[in-house]
């Protein structure tokens, strides 16, 4: 039986009954559009997000006002770690169309993503009053759970938010995005075992489907290092940044393993990688501050302190 879609702003007599259907419900005189719509959902499901980008953009051409059309395409973005276009996009579906809640679930996620947090709390709210109804409409999307569990652990809600993360995991077995949640999650109810169980699960997963993500091994290997397990910690922070170079936190985290034990020239390369990815960390300044005294370079030391005070002055 395919599954149910429920288009939000449509009464209930103009809901169309499936996603396929969706795609050719809407008006237009363009059936090539209907097409490249269909079609870049097809893509889509079956993960071949770059030729999805392309149906969307087809059909975007013919139809740019489409909430759900600009979503997908919003999404499939961000599959392909292009996450500036899919904030783009995500805005534009907010300032167009402020009744659209996935607009505001979608960007809520990229403003967490970006460690914007007071930002992605509004937007997840604001997702929620226009949906309250969206995980009990919707009980079988992975992703109402996800955005649910982002929204209450911003909230500090861990109880609330392992429950979310735990229907995600139940509705994708493979979602590493999931374990890798669950055991950060778990990590914030000090369910220690079970956390480090998630966050190997979310490993293997990764590694099994060929598209393994940093986080599991950022998030094990900074636990690791912080409880003194400071080798366990490095070979797992060293494989995060292998992943993703481009990964400020893993940089940073690797940066403190290796200061941690003393390697401190080369804890400055790596901190020194996360600030040319990511200049606006007023952390990553204090760490390069303490790792140039510890080095005796007192004016470069002093230079990442002024930087961290006045990045810690801004609002």
């Amino acid at each position: 039986m395919p599954a149910l879609l429920i288009v939000y702003g449509l009464s209930p007599s103009s809901q169309p009954a499936t996603l396929h259907s969706f795609a050719h419900s809407q008006a237009g005189p363009a059936r090539a559009r209907h097409d490249d719509y269909t079609q870049g959902l097809t893509y889509y499901r079956s993960k071949e997000y770059a030729a999805a980008v392309e149906a969307f953009n087809r059909a975007l051409k013919e139809n740019p006002g489409s909430p759900w059309l600009i979503y997908h395409l919003a999404r499939s973005h961000l599959h392909l770690k292009n996450r500036a276009a899919a904030e783009v996009l995500a805005k534009k579906l907010v300032h167009e169309d402020p009744s659209f809640a996935r607009g505001y679930f979608l960007l809520g996620y990229i403003q967490f993503e970006e460690r914007q947090y007071p930002l992605a709390e509004q937007n997840l709210r604001r997702a929620v009053q226009l949906e309250p109804a969206y995980v009990q409409l919707n009980p079988n999307d992975p992703d109402a759970h996800y955005y649910m569990g982002r929204l209450y652990s911003t909230r500090s809600k861990f109880v609330a938010a392992l429950e979310e993360f735990s229907k995600m995991r139940d509705l994708d077995p493979l979602s590493v995005k999931a374990y890798n949640n669950l055991g950060t999650t778990r990590l914030a109810l000090n369910q220690v075992t079970a956390a480090i169980a998630d966050f190997q699960k979310a490993m293997e997963l990764g590694t099994e489907t060929g598209n393994p993500s940093e986080w599991p091994y950022i998030n094990l290997g900074k636990f690791y290092y912080e409880r003194g397990k400071r080798d366990q910690g490095l070979a797992l922070l060293k494989r995060a940044v292998e992943i993703n170079p481009q990964n400020d936190i893993g940089q940073y985290h690797l940066g403190k393993c290796l200061f941690a034990l003393g390697l401190t020239e080369k804890a400055r390369d790596a901190v020194e990688k996360a600030i040319d990815i990511h200049s606006k960390s007023p952390d990553y300044f204090y760490f390069l501050a303490n790792i140039c005294k510890k080095l005796g370079r007192m004016d470069e030391a002093s230079a990442a302190f002024r930087r961290f005070e006045a990045l810690r002055k801004k609002p």
